[in-house]
């Protein structure tokens, strides 16, 4: 099932593909208006469009 916009947020857990492999990690920005995410991994920047992610886990709810 393809993600849409709203479906990810800032903390969940997401996994993507890139070039050799895959990246897993916990979003930090959201551009909802481009369909966006972005994690950061060891001080590197990855982002891709909301419909190439799996969503590996929802961030805890207070």
């Amino acid at each position: 099932m393809s993600l849409r916009q709203g479906d990810v947020s800032i903390g969940d857990v997401v996994r993507f593909d890139v070039d050799g492999g895959s990246v897993e990690g916990v979003v930090k920005e959201t551009a909802a208006d481009w369909g966006v995410v972005g994690i950061q991994l060891a001080g590197t920047w990855f982002s891709a469009g909301v419909h190439h992610v799996t969503l590996i886990r929802k961030a805890a709810t207070q």
